[in-house]
């Protein structure tokens, strides 16, 4: 599943742990006796939000003696158990679960069947349903189900784990002008005389619940090619034109192609089905239905912007047809297994068609995002046991984390060992669970290295190093030295000391390159090597470790690394160190390189690193890159940067910048929302303008709302506060105007916070359930003690996966106050100081420009 993670991560500015003080270690089920095939028989009825029907199982013994067997079923009604054979079977329901008894044991092998009979009716989750309604008269008619992780519960008996697995049938009946999708290939499709039809979809490959899919609906198609005799056909709301649809998936015939070769295993299903539907956030691998979130959905222009990212999406979602769906994890403590593996194909697919430079910016992005959860949030192994729950386990450790990992394991061995090892792993474990010890053995056996240790150090570990280099030259010796010192042990947190090779570059005055691995395992490690004085120094040159590298050798090397490296990742450094000094000369020299930049990765680099220097000198530069960047992939980077503080001069350059004629509709939403940050009330009715805006699935609009949030007027905070509740045509959009507002609200006086906090109350009880958690989470931020009562009581309407999610929104209310007026206050004394110090720092700066003897 591609998890918007980077979104819905809600504590990124919140430190915790992992867990919850009363996590518990999870393991796979006992299977005496094991689900092996699923006849699901539903009449499905979007306009009644429900399904009634009944599943048929069939049950193996895998030992003998075994007398009793748990499904997971919740808030089932009209509940029936039947044995569809001789041996009797009786049972208890609690809610939650079928306790299955039988009073005569299975025998070893010995196959029995049940039928559960069952209504589900507006479920909490599992399934999405959507019709039109006095309030929103265009929304699609739908059924999908969502299952990920552990939701399938919600909506057909199962062992709704991962490891138990069982053959599929489906008889789905449903409105007969409406299409029916679900896992595998079409049996057959019969009218029935009451207006109906039933399909009969077939899987008989092993499937775990949750990548159980259906999906029902008034939908467009588009039937692409053919991909050795795999079908291929994209499905989405009538609202989207075909060309729509086939524009965000065009890549899949290419990406199926080049995947099998890739894995050196056939594709392992019998068609490729993609359906995009409303809100079900990201994208999700179904066997041979993958289903998405419809905002991917693309019009000319915001392919553009987003057509680069889906594609990463796709070929993530198709990689888990090998990577979780033929070979599924065992449990979710080796879940890495798949999404950790998905994420870094992303990587692999751009370094086959893109170049290296697309696979270093990506695993460098990637870095960046495992880091910013590590250092601002928690840390964790990326194997574990011990985890609130499953849904806990897909954070950036796992995605990002994992990707970066298996890259350096990859550096390690080298490419022909390494997916050696990758196509032994997947041949050995077709249509079988497997943990991390199994991936370990293939990789060792095609490697012949001994991966214990490595494998302890990088997955089952903690955190990652944290290397602080010192350089010195000696001209009379002609020798370097570096000290290297790790810097990230904490003993009460178990982190302790690495044992990694870190290569050091360094380009000598005749121009050759020099490649240094240096043994780093204690705290302190000091190399002295004979050499001339070097043009330039890279650490870590191939990106072949997760660390970070305080390193700085001098503004002549860095400037020299920024002109003469040749890779984009020794361009990284020498930006980001050159920016951290500050100095005038260095920001120009970082400036001048966003003209001499060959791919875009680097120009969003420069802005990010210039925003974070907060003096007049990156103010100017980012103003005026702002002025002349035109890129599809850079702007809504660009325009974010030159929010990130509060300046008159940025301020024009955004207002400048909103002039441009055939503003995409990210890079403009971003435009508006760092106007809103720079705080002055004149901007509102220049925001004002953009609410309205429909343009495409109204992401301008999005962001006027945003930047009105963070306006903080109180003319603002009262039209959001009128505006919260006015009907949207996708839940994004009142998503956005919930954190507005309580952006905004934070900025008000007591009063209009009581205001925001009754209105975002009523919103918890809102149909959308990402609104619902949207407004629970701004509550969080807005130290509602009274709204706690009304978080606990969202539990019941959430999936149980999400609960430990709102005990940390109560946790966070309990730990704060609210913000009031003292609170504000400090905030504008802080912005002042800050203001002030900025132009302090540059005008030391250009005095010592001035007198450099000095």
């Amino acid at each position: 599943m591609t998890r918007f993670f980077y979104d819905r991560n809600i504590f990124q500015t919140v430190k915790h742990g992992f867990t919850l003080p009363d996590a518990k270690e999870h393991y796979a089920p006992d299977l005496e006796i094991e689900p092996i095939h699923t006849r699901i028989n539903l009449s499905v009825d979007p306009w009644q939000k429900s399904a009634a029907g009944f599943c048929d199982i069939t049950l193996r013994g895998n030992v003998a003696g075994g007398q009793t067997l748990a499904l997971d079923a919740m808030n089932f009604e009209n509940l029936t158990v039947a044995a569809l054979d001789s041996p009797v079977v009786s049972h208890r329901y609690d809610g939650s679960k079928i306790y299955l008894f039988w009073t005569k044991p299975f025998a070893a092998d010995e196959c029995r069947q049940i039928r559960v009979g069952y209504t589900v009716i507006e479920p909490v989750t599992g399934i999405v349903f959507s019709t039109p309604t006095n309030d929103q008269p265009d929304a699609p008619i739908l059924a999908a189900s969502d299952n990920e992780s552990e939701r399938g519960r919600y909506w057909f008996p199962s062992v709704d784990f991962m490891t138990v697995r069982t053959t599929l049938e489906f008889f789905l009946t449903a409105q007969k002008e409406l299409t029916i999708l679900a896992n595998g290939f079409l049996a057959d499709e019969v009218e029935n005389t009451d207006g109906t039809k039933t399909a009969h979809w077939k899987l008989d490959y092993p499937c775990p619940s949750y990548l159980v899919c259906f999906a029902i609906g008034n939908f467009n198609r588009y039937d692409d090619e053919t991909v050795d005799g795999i079908a291929i056909r994209y499905f989405a709301d009538k609202s989207y034109r075909s060309e729509d649809i086939q524009r965000t998936f065009a890549k899949t015939p290419d990406m199926l192609r080049w995947l099998p070769k890739k894995l050196g295993i056939p594709f392992p299903f019998p068609k490729y089905y993609q359906v995009a539907v409303r809100e079900i956030g990201g994208a999700m691998e179904n066997i041979s239905l993958v289903s998405w979130d419809d905002q991917f959905l693309q019009d000319e222009l915001y392919a553009g912007e987003i057509g680069y990212r889906t594609d990463l999406v796709n070929i993530h979602e198709m990689t888990h047809s090998y990577f979780g769906d033929a070979v599924v994890s065992r449990d979710f403590a080796h879940v890495w297994l798949k999404e950790s593996w998905a994420t870094y194909m992303e990587s692999v697919w751009l370094e086959d068609h893109f170049g290296k430079d697309a696979k270093d910016w990506q695993i460098y992005h990637e870095k960046l995002e495992y880091l910013s959860e590590a250092d601002e949030t928690y840390i964790r192994p990326i194997v574990t046991r011990r985890y609130d729950s499953s849904w806990s386990m897909f954070d950036r450790h796992l995605y990002p984390g994992g990707a970066i990992r298996l890259n350096m394991l990859r550096e390690k061995l080298g490419d022909d060992k390494f997916w050696a090892g990758v196509q032994d792993y997947l041949r050995q474990n077709m249509g079988s669970t497997t943990e991390t010890v199994d991936f370990v053995r293939a990789m060792e056996n095609a490697s012949g290295k001994n991966l214990g240790k490595w494998f302890d150090q990088w997955f089952h570990g903690l955190g990652y190093p944290k290397l602080k280099i010192e350089y010195c030259y000696h001209d009379q010796a002609a020798e370097a030295t570096f000290i290297i010192e790790q810097t990230q042990v904490e003993k009460e947190k178990n982190i302790g000391l690495f044992d990694l090779d870190l290569e050091i570059l360094w380009r000598d005055k005749q121009g050759v390159d020099h490649l240094e691995t240096v043994r780093v395992s204690e705290a302190r490690h000091v190399l002295v090597k004979k050499m001339d004085d070097p043009e330039f120094i890279l650490i870590d040159p191939a990106q072949k470790i997760v660390a970070t590298f305080e390193f700085n050798p001098g503004d002549v090397k860095l400037l020299s690394a920024l002109h003469q490296a040749t890779s984009i990742l020794g361009q990284i450094q020498a930006i980001s160190e050159l920016a951290k000094t500050g100095k005038r000369a260095n920001i120009q020299a970082v400036e001048k390189f966003w003209s001499k930049s060959l791919y875009w990765g680097i120009r969003i680099h420069i802005f990010r690193e210039l925003a974070k220097v907060h003096n007049e000198f990156a103010i100017n530069a980012l103003s005026r890159l702002l002025k002349i960047e035109d890129h599809s992939m850079v702007l809504e980077h660009a325009a974010i940067a030159c929010g990130q503080q509060r300046d008159p001069v940025l301020r024009a350059a955004l207002l400048a910048k909103l002039e441009t004629k055939n503003l995409l509709y990210k890079a403009l939403a971003a435009i508006l929302v760092s106007i809103g940050k720079q705080n002055q009330a004149d901007d509102l009715e220049l925001l004002s303008n953009y609410t309205g805006d429909d343009s495409w699935r109204r992401i301008v609009s999005v962001g006027a709302w945003t930047g009105i949030g963070y306006l903080g007027s109180e003319t603002g905070f009262e039209m959001l506060l009128e505006n919260l509740t006015v009907n949207v045509k996708f839940f994004n959009e009142q998503v956005a105007r919930v954190t507005a507002l309580a952006l905004s609200a934070a900025k008000m006086p007591d009063h209009s916070q009581q205001q925001a906090i009754d209105a975002l109350i009523d919103l918890t009880r809102s149909n959308s359930p990402n609104v619902r958690i949207s407004a629970a989470r701004e509550l969080a931020t807005l130290h509602a003690s009274r709204a706690i009562p009304v978080i606990q009581a969202l539990k019941t309407r959430q999936a149980n996966q999400d609960a430990p999610l709102l005990e940390r929104l109560i946790q966070q209310i309990n730990s704060g106050t609210k913000p009031g007026e003292e609170a504000i206050k400090a905030r504008k004394q802080i912005e002042e100081l800050e203001s002030k110090l900025a132009k302090l720092e540059t005008r030391l700066q250009e005095v010592e420009a001035r007198n450099p003897s000095k």
